[in-house]
């Protein structure tokens, strides 16, 4: 697997002094250490946390990619390891249409998960969201499409239709609501550097604009989860026309951008390719802020869940 290619800022700023999260544009790669370091460092470093007085309450979101083509035990005893964290509120999965998901799901719902499938099309079921219920009321659920699926007569990498699926969910005890969007963006679209020529590359860079706008809406606060492809590092490097970084300037920041890679282990082999996202609306207006994240060892995926809490602020 190749290495990433270049460095991020560690954390922006710290907003406990009150400096704002949302405002400004993406970090220079040329101000932080390399991939490199920042891989061969993450098992002994502790993570960035930030602490916001005017939080009124908090919710963690995992994104995990479980691996539809590994061994279905394997897959089950990922899932309830998962869900037996009590830091854990939302999870958006990836890879998640088989039928180990579907047991290790329901197991999940006896114990106070409850997870929706999005059945509106081809493709929409591998993309499912579970939530904590004792926590969060479900409001309601939408699935957008992303981009259509391509056969093995125009790729090399097959892929079925992509989509953003999304919860609505009221906090229990604040009355605060979030949505949060889950995806998955179809693979071998990059070489590090720059764009693959394929289709795949070019239906992800469709896939990253259409979820950006969807983010960069006005609207209550949103969170997106999913495996993006592209390595933190390499896109903040390269910085790509129609890369991530670019897509999102102004429209939303994930946690990488946010609270650097400090104590943060790569979610798939050498490479940060799974991210938490905040709009930037939200951040902007301070309705929102990143408070930690990192990665989750000890599962037999080949992806690391990422885990990120976002505080819910008091409304100015």
């Amino acid at each position: 697997m190749r290495n990433s290619l270049a460095a991020v800022l560690a954390g922006w700023c710290l907003l406990a002094s009150g400096c704002d999260a949302g405002a400004g544009t993406p970090e220079s790669p040329s101000a932080a250490s390399s991939g490199a370091d920042a891989a061969g460092s993450c098992e002994d470093a502790a993570p960035v946390v930030r602490r916001y007085a005017d939080a009124v309450a908090r919710v963690s979101v995992v994104s995990f990619n479980v691996d539809r083509t590994g061994r279905p035990a394997g897959s089950v005893a990922d899932v309830r390891r998962l869900l037996r964290r009590d830091d854990v509120d939302v999870v958006g999965w990836q890879e998640a249409d088989t039928d180990a998901f579907t047991r290790a799901a329901a197991w999940g719902e006896q114990r106070g998960w409850r997870t929706h499938f999005f059945d509106v099309g081809d493709g929409a079921r591998q993309v499912p969201i579970t939530w904590r219920d004792d926590r969060w009321v479900l409001v309601g659920v939408d699935a957008h499409p992303m981009v259509d699926g391509a056969g093995r007569d125009v790729t090399d990498h097959p892929f079925r239709p992509k989509w953003a699926t999304a919860v609505t969910l009221r906090h229990r005890a604040s009355g605060r609501q979030v949505t949060v969007l889950n995806t998955h963006v179809p693979n071998h679209v990059e070489t590090g550097a720059q764009w693959e020529d394929n289709v795949n590359a070019r239906a992800a860079r469709q896939h990253y604009a259409r979820l950006a706008a969807l983010l960069g809406s006005p609207g209550d606060v949103r969170i997106a989860t999913g495996d993006f492809q592209w390595d933190h590092h390499d896109d903040l490097a390269a910085r790509p026309e129609g890369g991530i970084t670019r897509t999102f300037a102004g429209r939303a920041r994930n946690s990488f951008q946010a609270l650097g890679l400090t104590g943060v282990c790569p979610t798939r082999n050498t490479r940060w390719i799974d991210y938490v996202w905040v709009d930037r609306p939200s951040l902007v207006a301070r309705r929102a802020a990143f408070v930690t994240h990192r990665s989750l060892p000890g599962y037999a995926s080949d992806h690391r869940p990422i885990l990120a809490t976002v505080a819910l602020r008091r409304p100015n």
